[in-house]
């Protein structure tokens, strides 16, 4: 159907100091100066640069840049929460050739020492990152092991990657942090610098900017102010080539049965081996609280009938105006949330989107969530953010919340800020306001922004290079975006369900070959409601998250009991996409809605 037109309306130094007990008790710094050197009122503590540690196998080196070791070490670590503004991570390139197809990584060895402790260290865990290369610097992570047993040996770690990350032919950035507190006199690790660069010169950035270099994102390290040498001494190793490895593939990623009382039915769930080794799995259950979802009279779903354990709102529930930015360019409208600390893991698993027919939005329009996380603790959600999923939706309902169930909950870890952002992806060409907005008061966590293209960029990180601003700048409001989740991670109280039955719960897939599997819901005796639960399969597949590296693969299971008649509109999400001076006018709703004019060149 045409879109009516409609008018639109115009209008090495010391950088921090720990005092305790009204003393100086130690200092924060960028690198490790040279030994014997002071670093404010302390010297260097820990061991020397020693000797690089050989490979010990069991397979082989892939990638090897341990020559030509530099005096300093740079610092890469994840502090205690006091001093999460201190948070850093340096990183360098390396390139899988293409001849090699894909390497399947299980160990990183890096060098480094103590420093500003006393004794100094050790750190006995360590955060592994590989990024994707974009435009000679860190972009999109592909791969996250943390907390893992660091294999510490005088500051130099030998890290076994558990789950190996699995990476095609490219080139990537690999990035280790210490998982390390300050206190305690245990102070900072670094990372030894290499004075020979290959491939691009090494990255870093510290999202606080508690080190005040200015570099909150991925930068040139030297350029930052951090250490003189251009890479890092690091070593990779593992399998050159495709591993010999399980790969399941599990379908479909959700089940819902509505049924009436004393009824059985039954669906099929495909345990798939796409790879090239037997795959051996295990089904078990997870009752899950959720959400009780009531109706009104004309069928939408109630705004306050939610009761999740963990409910991100900023809006009333009423909705004001619309926003939009003329109809031809793609943008994203985000809510920061930032739950507390004590609520993390959270496992996001519904967001909800109201849609006004005022806006000139219809049914079927195609939107895009994207979810990050930002534990930086700065308040513009864009500096430090980190994309964790997209997922493609379209509008279902009009002048009502459209709820989006999201078929692999996204896990945050935090703390700090979750950060729930629509991309409109229609371009009319003419009046278009898909971004409803509660103007009654504004908690200022609503932003706005688009890109330099017409269409929105894949991943799209951010900030969006055109515009970026809090939405209160122009029309101050929230957002009328949602999330609900639970307040741990999924799949960690496995009980047996008594309405869900499965068969078998165990089994072995040849490569090639899918096994499937009877899941009964059965609600004999039960009262009128929706239940839920989570199927929680894991198995011998090193990597059987659909790209976020989880080691569960996870199965939302609805079963909602009715008399008769349909349920409210809820839109199912089937498959999760591998882990992005205005001139502004505002009329009221029937004279013109907001607009957000594109700056032109």
């Amino acid at each position: 159907m045409k879109r009516p037109s409609m008018p639109m309306a115009i209008a090495g130094f010391v950088l921090f100091a720990l005092v305790a007990g009204g003393g100086l008790a130690a200092t924060l710094s960028l690198s490790q100066p040279p030994r014997g050197a002071a670093s404010g009122t302390l010297t260097l503590s820990g061991p020397a640069h020693g000797a690089v540690a050989a490979y010990k196998g069991p397979h082989e080196v892939l990638y090897d840049q341990t020559d030509n070791p530099g005096t300093d070490a740079i610092t890469s670590q994840d502090f205690e929460a006091a001093n999460n503004a201190y948070d850093a991570q340096a990183a360098d390139d390396f390139v899988i050739p293409a001849a090699d197809g894909m390497w399947t990584i299980d160990e990183v060895y890096v060098s480094g020492a103590y420093w500003n402790g006393d004794p100094g260290g050790p750190s006995l865990q360590a955060n592994v990152y590989f990024y994707e290369n974009v435009s000679g610097l860190p972009g999109t992570q592909v791969y996250s092991a943390l907390g893992v047993p660091s294999g510490e040996a005088g500051g130099h770690f030998t890290i076994a990657l558990s789950t190996p990350a699995v990476l095609p032919a490219g080139t990537y950035w690999v990035s280790v942090q210490a998982r390390m507190d300050y206190a305690g006199g245990n102070g900072q690790w670094g990372w030894t610098e290499r004075t020979v660069q290959s491939n691009s010169a090494s990255a870093w950035r510290n999202p606080g900017d508690g080190f005040s270099s200015g570099c909150t994102n991925w930068g040139n390290r030297v350029s930052c102010g951090t250490g003189s040498d251009p890479d890092l001494i690091f070593r990779l190793s593992g399998i050159r080539g495709a591993a010999e490895l399980p790969n399941i593939d599990v379908s479909p990623l959700a089940l819902a049965s509505t049924q009436g009382p004393n009824t059985t039915v039954s669906r099929t769930l495909g345990i798939g081996n796409t790879g090239e080794a037997d795959l051996t799995w295990n089904i078990a259950e997870e009752p899950v609280l959720r959400r009780v979802v009531l109706e009104l009279d004309h069928g939408v779903v109630s705004p306050d009938a939610v009761n999740a354990p963990i409910s991100l709102v900023l809006d009333d529930g009423t909705r004001e105006n619309g926003i939009g930015i003329g109809g031809t360019y793609q943008f994203i409208f985000l809510n920061r949330f930032t739950p507390d600390a004590g609520s993390y893991p959270i496992a996001l698993n519904q967001v909800q989107i109201y849609f006004a027919e005022q806006d000139m939005v219809q049914v079927g329009d195609e939107m895009r969530l994207a979810l990050y996380e930002n534990t930086s603790g700065n308040s513009n959600p864009a500096i430090g953010s980190n994309l964790r999923a997209t997922f493609d939706v379209t509008v279902g309902a009009l002048d009502a919340w459209n709820t989006y169930n999201l078929a692999t909950p996204v896990t945050f870890n935090g703390p700090g800020d979750v950060l729930i952002g629509v991309i409109a992806l229609e371009m009319p060409g003419s009046s278009y306001w898909p971004a409803a907005i509660d103007q009654t008061a504004s908690q200022q966590r609503s932003w706005v922004g688009w890109w330099t293209t017409p269409v929105a960029p894949t991943p799209p990180v951010l900030p969006p290079d055109d515009d970026w601003t809090l939405i209160d700048n122009y029309f101050p409001g929230n957002w009328m975006v949602r999330g609900y989740g639970e307040s741990e991670a999924p799949c960690t109280d496995l009980a047996d369900v008594p309405w869900l039955s499965v068969n078998p719960v165990t089994g072995t897939t040849a490569p090639g070959a899918s096994t499937p599997v009877a899941v009964t819901f059965d609600s004999t005796g039960l009262a009128l409601g929706t239940y839920n639960a989570n199927l929680c399969i894991t198995s011998n597949d090193p990597d059987p998250g659909p790209g976020n590296g989880t080691k569960l693969v996870i199965v939302p299971v609805e079963l909602t009991v009715a008399d008769v008649g349909p349920g409210p509109s809820v839109l199912e999400i089937p498959t999760l996409a591998p882990v992005g001076g205005a001139l502004l006018g505002l009329a009221l709703a029937g004279l013109g809605l907001g607009v957000l004019r594109r700056r032109r060149a």
